[in-house]
């Protein structure tokens, strides 16, 4: 086997991250490997190597130490530091980390940590990965009911839409085996004051999503209580009445045009 020697250098850009580079730029210095590996980490994304800065409170996160993360937040560590494994996409911030890995911790120190964060003026709203979603996003569609109460009352842009206009409820009214409905879950939203008629980039409304798969009666139903409409068209021009699946649902819907 014939070894290979690869030379590394680490060059400084007038970007947020920091690059890999085979070339040395003006203005660029080689790096030692002990201030290398205390200063970056390295990841093969997509078989490119890339770097990102280290984050404490993330790397805490990734130990379980909650109450060392407290400590530097209430010293005032910055709360809304984004990982960046590639160019242009925000992978994560703190506080997706946290609700991300919260199995790592008690559910009641998870809360205080992002009452604590809310309170030292998170960025709630922060998009997310190559969808672009909020906070919220992720708690509707993983249904994370143990931090939705935080989270609503911190008030965010309830109506965020991520990179195909979803809303939180429209993830909410959606439904997969991995992750069934929750009607409180879709009912807290309404009361936050969610838009029951947000349209996709498909055209398609929360309704479209509740009249398929298992509670799609009730679903189906409190949407239409809070003013969820029937007979809009999608971009196919179908209404969800097309998209439901059981006639139950449809006689329902038909009800209400």
């Amino acid at each position: 086997m014939v070894k290979k020697t690869i030379r590394i250098i680490v060059t400084f850009l007038c970007t947020p991250h920091i690059t890999l580079s085979s070339e040395l730029p003006k203005n660029s210095r080689l790096f030692s490997l002990s201030e290398l590996k205390e200063n970056i980490d390295l990841c093969i994304i997509d078989g490119r190597n890339i770097s990102t800065p280290r984050n404490p409170l993330i790397e805490l996160v990734d130990k379980g130490d909650i109450q060392e993360i407290k400590r530097r937040v209430l010293k005032g560590a910055r709360v809304n530091e984004k990982v960046m494994l590639s160019p242009g996409v925000i992978d994560y911030t703190l506080l997706w980390h946290l609700i991300t890995n919260r199995e790592k911790f008690n559910i009641t120190e998870v809360v205080e940590l992002i009452d604590l964060l809310i309170q030292k003026k998170v960025n709630l709203d922060q998009p997310v990965g190559q969808l672009n979603s909020t906070i919220l996003h992720y708690v509707a569609k993983r249904r994370v009911m143990s931090v939705v109460n935080v989270i609503l009352a911190a008030k965010p842009t309830i109506n965020a839409q991520d990179g195909e206009l979803l809303t939180p409820l429209h993830l909410a009214a959606w439904e997969d085996e991995e992750h069934p409905r929750n009607l409180c879950l879709i009912g807290k939203l309404i009361a936050a004051g969610a838009d029951v008629n947000a349209l996709s980039m498909y055209g398609q409304t929360p309704l479209y999503y509740a009249v398929t798969g298992n509670n799609n009666k009730e679903a189906t139903q409190l949407l239409l209580n809070h003013g969820a409409l029937p007979g809009i068209k999608d971009n196919a021009g179908k209404t969800a009445c097309d998209h439901a699946v059981d006639d139950e649902i449809k006689i329902l819907l038909l009800e209400q045009v």
